[in-house]
């Protein structure tokens, strides 16, 4: 299948019925013939759910570089009018508009208007913080003072530079920020959970950083957002859940405060809600999680990415709810159903894992090692890793003990050994993972049913150990509670 015929059928499918309808007014004014074969070609992909090249030549009977020449054509033109329709509420495709208009303005010597549209300009870009643009109107600005009398040159040049100083100043504070936020996301991913000295050092300094920053002072959304998402993550990572949810939930609060919809930031409100659900989780409050699964179920998609956006996020929270709301007894149909739901399209590919991973444990906790079995099959076979590292040793890990609880005993070798390996390229300082890992390696040699059960106790004795020490403990709760799977075998 061509690249281009998949990429000009994707941008079809993801039009929403009002851009389809303003493509066709758009293009009216095209020669019929030239008209006439682009709309038919139009007509065809917005029918076709699935693409079928094959299809399209049949229907249009040209030669391949013919029709590629119409395809051509209309991806051009499909992109011109997305480009006209939205344009009207693009600030940035305004401001540069109006760069241009008061450089035609200026070099036709009528500086006045020139400097109305400047100085309105100017104002909508510190409205929308859009600070590289204020940065390029300033700068327009000091070009049109050359021709002032001297003294008012002065002034007016002195104005313009001290604008420029904030706004600098301003773009440094939130250029800190969205290091901060990247950093602590890196950090989250490599180094969760916590038990680098080092790390957890500088990611304290790097929060008292953070929480002396004058949020009075932020007026933009984005900036404000990544400030309290980094503060977040940050007390996440040093295990102090209640923190963290007080600055998820001020990012919510932030969100909620706006028309999220006219900002085009619904899905950063669906992904905010996902990150608190799972704070919430961690934090075994499940009820909360509901309230927000209710708060999801409320909200209209209005383009097939967001309902599949969303649909993966619902997918997610009821998969990890399930083991609250089935502690005992496991629920077959919930599972099966989530299962079927969540599909194998991966819209956001950690959060398609993340819930696989979750129906993965409750299988486990209650001990339906052959659904186990396939859901660790799919997530070791998928073509993405997720991005937290320790996440994929957890999984090698409950794939050994799947298929230790099943008997296979001619893979536990390779795999057991598999695992060591993939281990030591991730250089990351592992105590639960080593323990229950050599202990597998352990059993591989025993066959006296005794010395087994003593292996059984003495790896339950050093976890209790090992889980009260920083940052181990976490692992029993983020990924899968080894001590209790050990206590249920033993009892």
């Amino acid at each position: 299948m061509g690249k281009g015929w998949r990429n000009i059928h994707e941008l079809v499918q993801a039009m929403d019925p009002a851009e389809r309808g303003y493509f066709k007014k758009y293009v009216a004014g095209f020669r019929d013939k030239e008209q006439s074969g682009m709309i038919a070609l139009f007509d065809t992909l917005v029918k076709m759910p699935v693409l079928n090249e094959e299809l399209i030549y049949q229907k249009f009977n040209q030669q391949p570089n013919q029709l590629k020449s119409v395809r051509t054509h209309l991806s051009r033109q499909l992109m011109n009018s997305l480009h006209a329709f939205r344009g009207d509420n693009n600030i940035g495709k305004q401001l540069r508009s109006a760069l241009d208009t008061i450089e035609l303005l200026h070099e036709k010597g009528l500086r006045n208007q020139s400097l109305a549209l400047l100085q309105k300009s100017l104002l909508k870009a510190e409205q929308h913080q859009m600070h590289p643009y204020q940065i390029l109107l300033l700068h327009k600005w000091d070009q049109l003072n050359k021709g002032l009398p001297e003294e008012k040159r002065f002034f007016e040049t002195t104005a313009v530079s001290d604008k420029v100083l904030t706004v600098l100043h301003n773009m440094q504070r939130k250029e800190k920020i969205r290091k901060a936020h990247v950093k602590s996301i890196y950090w989250s991913n490599v180094f969760m959970p916590l038990r680098d000295a080092f790390i957890a050092a500088e990611s304290r300094l790097l929060l008292n950083e953070l929480l002396t920053v004058g949020e009075e002072a932020i007026t933009d959304f984005a900036e404000r957002n990544l400030l309290y998402a980094a503060i977040s993550n940050i007390y996440l990572m040093h295990d102090e859940i209640e923190n963290a949810i007080v600055y998820q939930e001020s990012t919510i609060k932030l969100m909620e405060s706006l028309d999220l919809r006219a900002m085009n930031k619904l899905l950063s409100y669906v992904a905010a809600l996902y990150n608190l659900a799972s704070l919430m989780i961690q934090a075994g409050k499940p009820e909360n999680v509901r309230n927000i699964l209710d708060i999801i179920a409320t909200l209209a998609p209005k383009s097939e990415y967001e309902k599949k956006f969303m649909h993966a996020v619902i997918c997610f929270i009821k998969a990890v709810l399930l083991r609250f709301e089935s502690p005992t007894v496991f629920n077959h149909q919930a599972f099966s159903k989530i299962k079927d739901e969540l599909g194998v399209e991966m819209v956001i590919p950690s959060l398609y894992f993340d819930t696989n991973f979750a129906l993965l444990v409750y299988a486990l906790q209650h001990a339906e090692y052959e659904k186990a079995q396939d859901m660790a099959f799919d997530l070791l076979n998928a073509p993405y890793l997720h991005s937290q590292v320790s996440m994929q040793v957890h999984v090698r890990l409950l794939h050994i003990l799947i298929h230790y609880k099943l008997q296979h005993a001619v893979l536990l070798p390779s795999l057991v050994r598999q695992t060591y390996r993939y281990m030591r390229k991730q250089n990351l300082k592992y105590k639960v993972e080593v323990s229950i890992l050599h202990f597998f390696k352990q059993l591989l040699l025993q066959v006296d049913k005794q010395t087994i059960e003593r292996r059984f106790l003495d790896l339950h004795a050093e976890l209790k150990g090992i889980a009260m020490q920083t940052g181990e403990g976490r692992v029993l709760h983020m990924y899968f509670n080894y001590i209790e799977w050990l206590e249920k075998e033993l009892n």
